[in-house]
């Protein structure tokens, strides 16, 4: 099974969403920005839409994604993010998004110091990554002794690498980047269906923010050159 093949039976959701959280970190001005695994580049449509961006260069591994992004953003490169050499100039980018990418990498330690060479020295990179301490994946394992994968969300069938919040900062440091913020996305569209995102929610502000490493299904990081 190629590495394509994997992404053939996902949901028209999955190619086409727009990641908030992203759009409301960059302020507006003329920025250059590199999305990879950019889906059909709904996020960086809307960031060109609320002038956010003069520049959207996207790449994903799905060519039926990269065909939607193609009329949406600025220019789209189709391909296997790690088995490729970006013809991009050193320095050039305001922002890197990693929109729920590095789970789906074989060695993310090197990809981030492989594409950390294409911001610029005052750049950000802007990353989310699923929590696999999220209770969705812990109560099965713990009580029915169960991992299962499915063809979304945390336990991903695409999915390679798997994080905690503490990992996250292991593998940023490794990489040489500095976290910036770290925010734990409490009822965000990685669950589905709206009663357990309000739930979710409503559960972390009655605990305090006590659980909410285990609340979360994921983490929205800024991180920026060391």
């Amino acid at each position: 099974m190629s590495s394509e093949s994997l992404y053939l039976n996902k949901p028209d959701y999955y190619i086409d969403h727009i990641v908030w959280e992203i759009v409301f970190e960059i302020p507006e001005g003329s920025n250059k920005i590199l999305d990879i695994g950019c889906g059909g580049a709904l996020t960086g449509l809307t960031l060109k839409q609320h002038k956010k961006a003069s520049e959207v260069i996207g790449i994903d591994i799905s060519k039926a994604a990269a065909e939607r992004a193609a009329l949406r953003i600025d220019k789209v490169i189709v391909g296997n993010i790690e088995e490729m050499d970006l013809n991009l100039p050193d320095g050039y980018f305001d922002y890197v998004i990693l929109g729920d990418i590095l789970e789906h990498l074989i060695n993310p330690w090197e990809f981030l110091k492989k594409i950390n060479k294409y911001l610029k020295q005052n750049g950000r990179m802007l990353v989310t990554i699923p929590n696999v301490r999220c209770w969705r994946v812990v109560v099965p394992l713990i009580f029915k002794g169960a991992w299962s994968y499915e063809w979304q969300g945390i336990l991903d069938k695409s999915h390679l690498r798997f994080f905690t919040k503490k990992t996250i900062y292991q593998l940023f440091n490794d990489a040489g980047l500095n976290i910036c913020k770290i925010k734990a996305m409490v009822g965000s569209n990685l669950v589905s269906g709206y009663s357990s995102k309000t739930i979710t929610a409503f559960l972390d502000k009655f605990t305090l923010g006590l659980f909410r490493e285990f609340l979360a299904p994921g983490y929205f990081i800024v991180s920026s050159k060391s």
